[in-house]
């Protein structure tokens, strides 16, 4: 029998061998053994996402042969997709949703309101993120006028809003997920006028609004969003909209302190969404989704893996802020706020014998954080984390080219250098 992490003998009695040649092939999460693997140029693998097959958006292939990756396995995260107004109005529009965790998609967009919230991305092993006391908006019906609500909750990817009031977009799910766009305090002019807030609404893991995902190293960590206003107030002393883009997601303290990967295979994190405050302001507005964080691929064999193609598990970027109008035109539609980007997640090859020629690619960063419109003062979102690679292989059998994210630190010497991939003696 095959120990869970994948070590020692892949046996198999009996399987298969894999050798895709439909593009994309899918795999369902989870474990699978196969006699040999080949992965021809042109095809890409990537992980089943429907209905609840990629809930643990982890894959690993325990080989009891070859392995030859001349194609691509993708276990990227999702990227997290900007609000857009319906056509001919600047009153309803959709809301940004999230990235899926270890598949490269985003949550399908939910109907045009002036009040809706955007669906978080699904996937992933850690915590979901949190509304708290928030009503939790619907990301697939039209709502009633609320005062506050929040998107609801994620597990890869959070959701963002489309609102001409206060709302939050949700955090990002995972070990340590982006918190969703923070928002200045009620100001006393609008809550005169019924203005109220909510609290709790936080990143898997308990990250904060604003913030990025902590791992404890700054290496690891989740970029946070910022705050800020865009270019119009409101009347009687209502200052102009709050905008709070995103934090981005982390592999968490665990993962961080453990580059071996002896106890956390398991993807990364999320990045939250955007919040606004348009509570009495001119016009409506949209804030975007959070990406997804990148999956776990672990691959062992018992005699080579030679890889010319590439092996992904980052994360994905946020959404971009929704653009809006300025001054001159009103702030009808006003700017949005954009969504964090999810960390990476995690590769790890065991083998007696592995080779990366010079075409290889193996890359677990975090997506991209995006910017604030040029309309408003804040609402830019934060990076993903970087995630881990780790390599256990004897230095005689060791052959590595290509290009490494996080990169070789010494190339097949033993390493265990934070920021950099892990090499370690096989079976390690």
């Amino acid at each position: 029998m095959v120990p869970a992490d994948g070590a020692g003998d892949a046996g198999c009695d009996p399987c298969q061998a894999f050798n895709p040649t439909m593009n994309p092939t899918y795999l369902t999460a989870g474990v699978h053994r196969f006699s040999s693997v080949r992965i021809p140029s042109g095809v890409v693998v990537m992980l089943d996402t429907s209905g609840t097959a990629a809930s643990s958006a982890t894959l690993d292939l325990q080989v009891s042969g070859e392995v030859v990756i001349d194609g691509t396995i993708d276990l990227s995260g999702g990227l997290g997709s900007a609000s857009s107004l319906n056509i001919g109005s600047t009153t309803e529009g959709r809301a940004g949703t999230g990235g899926l965790t270890g598949a490269p998609r985003t949550a399908p967009a939910g109907p045009g309101c002036a009040f809706t919230a955007g669906a978080g991305g699904t996937g992933g092993l850690g915590a979901f993120s949190s509304v708290g006391t928030c009503m939790p908006g619907s990301s697939t019906a039209c709502i009633a006028m609320p005062f506050v609500f929040a998107a609801p909750f994620a597990r890869g990817g959070g959701g963002g809003v489309f609102t001409g009031l206060r709302a939050y977009g949700s955090g990002g799910g995972g070990p340590a997920g982006g918190g969703p766009g923070a928002l200045e305090a009620v100001p006393p002019s609008t809550a005169a006028m019924g203005a109220i807030d909510c609290m709790g609404v936080l990143g898997g893991g308990g990250t904060a609004p604003g913030r990025g995902g902590s791992a404890g190293s700054e290496l690891y960590d989740g970029e946070d969003g910022n705050t800020g206003v865009s270019q119009c107030p409101g009347a009687s002393g209502v200052p102009a909209a709050f905008l709070g883009g995103g934090g981005g997601g982390s592999i968490g303290a665990a993962a961080a302190a453990d580059l071996a990967v002896a106890t956390t295979f398991q993807p990364g994190s999320g990045g939250g969404g955007g919040s606004a405050d348009y509570a009495f302001r001119p016009g409506a507005g949209g804030t975007s989704g959070g990406g997804g964080g990148g999956g776990a691929l672990r691959i062992t064999s018992t005699t080579s893996i030679t890889v010319s193609g590439s092996l992904l598990a980052n994360g994905g970027a946020g959404g971009n802020a929704f653009v809006g109008t300025d001054m001159a035109g009103g702030c009808s539609p006003q700017p949005g706020a954009a969504g964090g980007g999810g960390s990476g997640g995690v590769i790890f090859l065991r083998a007696p014998q592995i080779t990366t020629t010079s075409t290889a690619r193996l890359s677990a960063v975090g997506g991209l954080g995006r910017l604030a419109s040029p309309f408003a003062t804040g609402g830019r979102s934060g990076a993903g984390g970087l995630g881990r690679i780790r390599l256990s292989v004897p230095s005689a059998g060791c052959a590595l080219g290509g290009t490494f994210a996080p990169p070789l630190a010494s190339a097949c010497a033993p390493s265990s250098v934070a920021g950099s991939t892990f090499v370690a003696p096989y079976p390690g």
